[in-house]
């Protein structure tokens, strides 16, 4: 069930003041995630207080480290459901957002989403992150790359950094194995021409469950090579500057 209160009391606890419209498009949004859940299996988490922490709130974390501009360009890579690039996109309505799907049926759904939103400037695009990364429309173009649940640190970072403009971030969201993830990963952050700026940390409102926000600084270009044809960052990832296990 919709608990509009909690969302509200969730993301004041969180600094941000959400608006009418604001919070009717969360609700909009929670109903109609429920319904085409049903059909589609977008997510597993379908209990109503749940997907108000774990998928609402979780994806505003960034708002609590980053100075964000309104206007921002962003790239959500892996987005599924559209997280956390929808919930962001309510919360900043003059950005301009792309999400990145592998499967149709999600692009679909994503699809109604943005209709029954009213959402502006919000664009879909269906296939893999390795393809779409070689594509000159969109490789290195985004001001801030968004990445949710996509993979392991170092397979992340060769297929999302590519997406960030010089100057862009990579803003990717961590779970309790963070700092082992940013160890292992330190060789492809700097091959795919990043720099790690901060980690954040915060405990999700009415949960015990802690959030790191991983954020990466785009300072130099991804040499072309990257990233790998698609499966190949996951089977090899990076552990060394030539690219190789």
């Amino acid at each position: 069930m919709y608990d509009e209160d909690l969302l509200i009391r969730g993301a004041k606890k969180m600094g941000i003041e959400l608006t009418q419209p604001q919070i009717e498009k969360f609700g909009l949004y929670y109903h109609l995630l429920v319904e085409w859940n049903k059909t589609l299996n977008l997510t597993r988490i379908t209990e109503g207080e749940r997907i108000i922490t774990d998928h609402f709130l979780d994806s505003l974390t960034p708002v609590n480290f980053l100075d964000i501009d309104p206007k921002v360009h962003f790239c959500d890579v892996g987005t599924g459901a559209g997280f956390p690039g929808i919930p962001l996109k309510i919360i900043f309505p003059q950005a301009r957002l792309t999400l990145i799907d592998s499967k149709k049926r999600r692009i679909f759904f994503l699809k109604r989403v943005i209709k029954e939103l009213e959402l502006k400037n919000v664009f879909t695009l269906h296939g893999r992150a390795e393809d779409v990364a070689r594509d000159k429309k969109h490789r290195e173009k985004y001001d801030m790359v968004l990445a949710r649940a996509l993979a392991p640190l170092n397979v992340l970072v060769e297929l999302a950094l590519p997406f960030a403009a010089l100057g862009g971030k990579l803003v990717a969201y961590k779970g309790k194995k963070v700092w082992q993830e940013l160890e292992e990963a330190q060789t492809a952050i700097t091959v795919m021409g990043g720099k790690k700026e901060r980690v954040g940390k915060i405990t999700l409102p009415f949960s015990e469950k802690k959030r790191y926000v991983v954020v990466i600084n785009k300072e130099t270009l991804t040499p072309f090579k990257f990233p790998r044809k698609a499966g190949v960052p996951k089977k090899r990832p990076i552990i060394s500057a030539a690219g190789e296990e």
